[in-house]
């Protein structure tokens, strides 16, 4: 069985589902520890990318659900 960790970061894009996670603390742990052991380069996970000033429009993009992740940098 496929861990926590595992699931959400090989959901993305497959067989046209995108998903989205929220995490409780030990979830967000067992991700760390997971990305941290594969090398996983986090940032290529992130299809776009937002500035604080540009929330607003980000927030927006986010509700059509039509890209991929976003963060917003601040």
């Amino acid at each position: 069985m496929q861990s926590l960790a595992a699931q959400a970061l090989s959901s993305e894009h497959s067989g046209g589902r995108i998903g989205s996670y929220t995490f409780s603390h030990v979830g967000m742990g067992e991700c760390a520890r997971f990305v941290a052991q594969h090398g996983i380069d986090v940032d290529a996970l992130f299809t776009d990318r937002w500035k604080i000033e540009d929330a607003e429009t980000a927030y927006k993009e986010f509700d059509r659900q039509v890209r991929g992740k976003a963060v917003i940098e601040f």
